[in-house]
């Protein structure tokens, strides 16, 4: 079940799940949140938890995967697609366990959610280098916007997701950019 995260326990947890992350990427010989920026992470964490913009993926009880609703970033995004109207912008996209489809299961849900509020797409930017996670995000029906190589920052990969009243990973919404 798609969850706001407000409880300060939870803070811990998201501050535990992105050391976590950065353990689990460095394993697999990707150099994501290894940077010069790096050490900006958890007081940005602390900043979209102290503004409530922390979502998760619960299930009895217990935090699966979380991701945080933002302003876009613009050093990536344009000044025309910064003003288009119903945009969500997420980031902070992390799961507790891979493979269990929690990941997807977050996705999908806040896909219908954000929908269902009249957006009509979910934006990110991602690490550049990690071709494995962008080919995650196609298969759960984003698409590749374009690459944005910005000074000191390695994030810049970004990804739109059309939606519609079905969101499906799949399904890229009715009225999808070709």
């Amino acid at each position: 079940m798609l969850v706001e995260l407000r409880d300060e326990h939870n803070r811990v947890l998201i501050h535990q799940l992105r050391t976590h992350a950065e353990q689990w990427l460095a394993a697999k010989g990707l150099d994501q949140y290894r940077g010069p920026r790096s050490h900006l992470v958890h007081p940005d964490i602390d900043r979209l938890f102290d503004k409530g913009a922390f979502v998760g993926w619960v299930i009895d009880g217990d935090v699966k995967a979380v991701l945080a609703i933002d302003e876009h970033d613009p050093d990536f995004w344009t000044r025309e697609e910064m003003a288009e109207p119903g945009v969500t912008y997420i980031t902070r996209f992390m799961a507790r366990e891979h493979g269990h489809g929690y990941g997807a299961s977050l996705l999908r849900a806040l896909a219908e959610r954000e929908a269902s509020r009249g957006q009509r797409y979910i934006r990110l930017d991602c690490w550049r280098t990690n071709t494995r996670l962008h080919e995650y995000y196609r298969t759960q029906g984003f698409r590749h916007v374009r690459t944005e190589i910005v000074e000191g920052r390695m994030s810049g990969a970004l990804f739109e997701k059309a939606l519609s009243i079905d969101s499906s990973p799949t399904g890229r919404g009715a009225d999808a950019r070709p």
